[in-house]
């Protein structure tokens, strides 16, 4: 285990995506530079996690866009879902981050693999299982 493994970022908002491109993307979330930088880097795996549950995804950068500080992410609503999240009765910023308690951190290859192995996707799990 590496000292970047070891690192957790929390993370107190959260908002859907920006860009729709997003959206065509598999298993995407965007953080700020500042903490991807402290990570593995761009295009890494990163664990989100709640306490509870987790998801494994890929860490994009964000431009700098009003609202969006050092603990703040855009996430996908399928992830959310899966950490048990909801946006519903959870109160919204002036930029559309809505309030949550969430943490990130860096992942290992034997994560890596395990996410991969056990993602809802199909374009992630079928290919994985079949090597």
């Amino acid at each position: 285990m590496t000292i970047k493994d070891q690192i957790v970022f929390e993370i107190n908002k959260q908002r859907k995506f920006s860009s729709q491109y997003d959206y065509d993307a598999f298993s995407v979330v965007r953080l700020s530079p500042k903490i991807i930088g402290k990570l593995d880097g761009r295009k890494s795996w990163v664990k989100i996690s709640n306490g509870r549950k987790s998801v494994y995804r890929i860490a994009l950068g964000m431009s700098p866009t009003k609202g969006f500080i050092q603990k703040v992410m855009e996430i996908d609503y399928d992830s959310l879902l899966e950490l048990g999240v909801s946006r519903s009765s959870v109160p919204v910023d002036e930029h559309g981050f809505y309030f949550c308690e969430l943490q990130v951190q860096s992942t290992n290859f034997i994560k890596r693999v395990i996410a991969h192995w056990k993602h809802p996707a199909h374009e992630y799990r079928v290919p994985m299982q079949l090597v």
